[in-house]
């Protein structure tokens, strides 16, 4: 994930000395929590360097080794009938956004796992530019932080 430099050593530092860091969650398709991406060390690289003063002062990549636990993968056919008959039950309410389902769906759920299907590689293709997104809904599966080597 890209974060504030300073806030990555804090996270460093708390780690080394045996504590837990709480990283603030966010909102996302997926719902609320921690959102990393599944080993896409370029993508994350490119967006380093398209959010440097944009959205962070000094920022740096902080990698974060997670386990999955109990998830909602959708990447997996039964799950996305699962959630797609969630929508439907509740589509017909005024005012309701895609993540408020996808974050009732999920509430029992560790962490949730989807694709985020991006521009054609080549026209008529079929091929995307495509990233496994994973929203970490429950701390406690993050097992360890580290510095990737490249960053």
């Amino acid at each position: 994930m890209i974060i504030e430099k300073s806030i990555a050593k804090d996270v460093m530092n708390a780690q080394a000395r045996g504590e837990r860091y709480t990283l603030s969650k966010g909102v996302g398709l997926l719902g609320v929590g921690i959102y990393v991406y599944e080993g896409n060390y370029p993508l994350l690289l490119n967006n380093l360097k398209l959010n440097k003063g944009n959205m962070y002062q000094d920022p740096v990549i902080l990698g974060i080794e997670v386990e999955l636990r109990n998830c909602l993968d959708l990447l997996e056919v039964d799950n996305c009938n699962r959630l797609g008959k969630a929508f439907k039950s509740i589509k017909d309410k005024k005012g309701i956004r895609t993540e408020e389902v996808i974050n009732k769906a999920a509430v029992n759920y560790d962490t949730v796992r989807g694709l985020q299907v991006g521009e054609e590689l080549i026209k008529g293709s079929g091929l995307h530019k495509s990233i496994i997104k994973v929203c970490i809904r429950n701390s406690e599966c993050i097992s360890k932080f580290f510095i990737p080597e490249h960053s």
